[in-house]
């Protein structure tokens, strides 16, 4: 696949989560800058192959680069945000959370998830799965929460830091359990999104949803994701084809009818395009999205 096509399958896979349920609320761009200082050569390469230039892909290799963050000094910054209240509040929990343990660390996670920091919730997940790792679903937890947070955060080292300890996290778990299809839908998106400059790695992403559908067609997570794939490899008839599938299977699934759209706008349909957007804008709480999908059907109906 072209380096174009697969910088625009990062770009779809990241941005849906961010639009769809957390808008503009994320973590500062510069909040990793502040903590860590200013990016260096690699700055304005994409997130993780600027962390690993000139250097084979490996797990450990990676986790290294990412525990080069301050993500403490991040949390501080963030915190600083905070009312007196909500400080008052994370000082109790830490202070109830000595000794550590995963279920004080979780305890915290939630309570950055209630004030719509999932980005910050993640972190916690990852303490919580290192302090207990006999756990599967701590981990399985850690790296969803660590995934999903890929698609918020704009700023690359702390997407460095989310990628490397998602993969990590999912790898915790399919060594456990290797027939895991949430671990593996999650690796599988990890190799896509954060590799986008080492095609090998996303083929390998790219198989992987493949044989996760094999064995389990009603797989959304792995549909959505290959749907996006047939779309910016220009195969808008196979994304239609896939998405139908989809919201059929999950009508209240807004992804599945946003992209929907945009493959019917590609293929020249644009009443079905509108309907989808339509069935969309009744799914999702977040009123500048709503305003963009407005935008988008008067666009689409303009004579």
């Amino acid at each position: 696949m072209p380096r174009n096509q697969l910088l625009l399958v990062v770009a779809a896979l990241c941005l849906t989560i961010g639009l769809f349920y957390f808008g503009s609320r994320k973590t500062p761009t510069n909040a990793s800058q502040q903590a860590n200082g200013e990016g260096g050569e690699t700055a304005g390469m994409p997130p993780m192959a600027a962390a690993m230039a000139n250097k084979p892909f490996s797990p450990d290799s990676m986790l290294k680069v990412a525990d080069q963050l301050n993500f403490e000094g991040i949390i501080e910054h963030v915190t600083k945000r905070l009312t007196p209240g909500q400080r008052d509040t994370l000082k109790r929990l830490n202070t109830q959370n000595q000794p550590n343990s995963a279920t004080g660390w979780q305890n915290i996670a939630n309570q950055w998830q209630n004030w719509m920091y999932p980005e910050i919730s993640a972190y916690y997940l990852l303490r919580a799965a290192k302090t207990d790792t006999t756990k599967t679903n701590n981990w399985l937890a850690a790296g969803k929460a660590l995934h999903d947070a890929m698609g918020i955060t704009t700023d690359s080292l702390v997407f460095n830091f989310y990628l490397a300890n998602a993969v990590n996290a999912y790898q915790k778990v399919l060594a456990t359990n290797p027939a895991d299809t949430a671990a593996k839908t999650g690796l599988a998106l990890c190799y896509i999104e954060g590799f986008s400059e080492q095609s090998q790695q996303v083929m390998s992403g790219v198989f992987m949803l493949r044989d996760i559908v094999k064995q389990d067609s009603t797989n959304i997570k792995a549909q959505l994701a290959l749907a996006r794939m047939a779309m910016v490899s220009g195969q808008f008839d196979k994304a239609a084809a896939r998405l139908q599938t989809i919201t059929t299977m999950a009508p209240n699934n807004p992804q599945g009818w946003y992209l929907t759209a945009d493959a019917q706008i590609a293929l020249g349909n644009k009443q079905k395009a509108v309907e989808a957007l339509e069935n969309c804008k009744k799914l999702i709480k977040n009123p500048t999205f709503v305003a963009e999908i407005d935008k988008q059907i008067q666009s689409i109906l303009k004579p």
